[in-house]
């Protein structure tokens, strides 16, 4: 009996020893050892069968309550607690029994290193990680360049100039005489020469008060703007026997507007047309000048006009002819027919002598003064179309 005894407390120490008694594993283990207790031929007294229950049952109040340590102590590391299973009733409370002496129960220890081997060698160290390079950082793309400001938009192109015509305005005559005329028929007998603006004499002709300064292309001083009832050195001081004057063009013109100022003792009377060519033309010697005088486009016996005021004679078109349409193939020798009607050489004026009656006034104050004499129209086939750039507004256009 106590041989069988202690060969099951061994097997239930065995078994448990090495991990936490479980009540079940303690269970299975009771009927484990009543298989065996029962194939024993020695034990058959109801004696011995309640003496191995009593054992039995101590076990498992000892299981129990080494349970409830555990879990309180938190001995079980990664195992989970375990709780009594359901169905099963919690054993009564009993004192610990008391163990025969002799018997003693402990975890076997853990198995010893056979003699002569090496302790296990100790885990090498990792080596140092070495440091990744950081991946290059991408060139910043460079910011794209600000936008110029836009252009403003260029003006249509002119059409090309094809040699027809080119318009002016404000624009001086090109030629006249030294001295006005008693007469426009005196012209030939006083052998004076016409003085065109681009002689290479003409500064040398032109004198203060001549008639030169009203073909003055070059002038760079001009009369003051404020200037009224007063003499000045480049304008046109009208003797009083030589009150004609005729001005000059170098090329066939249409004109549509004549402006005349004149700044002390006003005495414009007459305007005529001098026709195409009115005098022998540089540079076309076969082109014989007319004598004629042509259309007289103002007329007044009074000139009632204040000192510094400008006279502006519009003429019509059937006497400008700028409707008329300039087509290519003619030159200035030869115009079209209906152009060549209204193209002009010139023109003549014609001013008041004045005179008084008091005879103390003197002489110079009693003339009239013309500033300038201005012109706008347009030339037709021009040969040099450069002279017009700083009074041209446009070419090959209909007026």
């Amino acid at each position: 009996m106590s041989a069988l005894l202690v060969a099951c407390l061994a097997t239930i120490v065995c078994v448990h020893g090495a991990r936490p008694v479980l009540l079940e594993d303690v269970v299975a283990d009771r009927f484990e050892a009543e298989s065996l207790l029962h194939t024993d031929n020695d034990i058959n007294d109801l004696q011995h069968q309640k003496a191995i229950e009593e054992v039995i049952n101590s076990l498992i109040n000892f299981s129990h309550d080494a349970l409830q340590r555990r879990v309180a102590l938190g001995v079980y590391g990664a195992y989970p607690p375990a709780y009594p299973a359901p169905g099963y009733p919690s054993p009564p409370s009993n004192p610990p029994p008391r163990w025969p002496d002799g018997v003693i129960i402990q975890n076997p220890p853990p198995p010893s290193p056979p003699a002569g081997a090496s302790p296990p060698p100790s885990p090498m160290p990792s080596p140092p990680a070495t440091p990744q390079p950081s991946p290059p950082t991408p060139p910043t793309a460079p910011a794209p360049p600000s936008p110029k400001p836009s252009r403003p938009p260029r003006p249509p192109a002119p059409p090309p100039f094809d040699g027809t015509w080119l318009s002016y305005e404000d624009m001086p005559g090109m030629g006249s005489y030294t001295e006005g005329l008693e007469t426009y028929a005196d012209r030939n007998e006083t052998g004076l020469d016409v003085a065109w603006a681009w002689d290479r004499d003409f500064r040398e002709a032109r004198d203060p008060r001549n008639p030169l300064n009203l073909v003055f292309w070059t002038k760079r001083i001009t009369c003051p703007p404020n200037n009224r009832c007063r003499a000045c050195p480049r304008a046109w001081h009208v003797e009083a026997n030589k009150t004609v004057l005729p001005i000059y063009f170098q090329e066939p013109q249409q004109i549509g507007k004549i402006s005349i100022k004149q700044i002390r003792n006003p005495g414009l009377l007459t305007i005529q047309l001098l026709p195409w060519p009115a005098v022998p033309i540089p540079g076309l010697p076969t082109l014989a000048p007319s004598d004629e005088i042509g259309i007289t486009v103002f007329q007044q016996l009074i000139d009632d006009s204040q000192c510094g005021q400008t006279i502006n004679i519009t003429l019509p078109l059937n006497i400008s002819g700028l409707d008329t349409p300039i087509r290519p193939g003619f030159n200035q020798t030869v115009l079209p027919p209906k152009a060549r009607r209204t193209a002009i050489g010139g023109i003549l004026i014609s001013m008041k002598p004045q005179t008084t009656l008091n005879s103390g006034i003197p002489v110079g104050e009693r003339r009239t003064v013309v500033e300038g004499v201005r012109f706008e129209g347009r030339v037709l086939y021009p040969r040099r179309p450069r002279r017009y750039d700083d009074y041209k507004t446009g070419s090959n256009a209909s007026w």
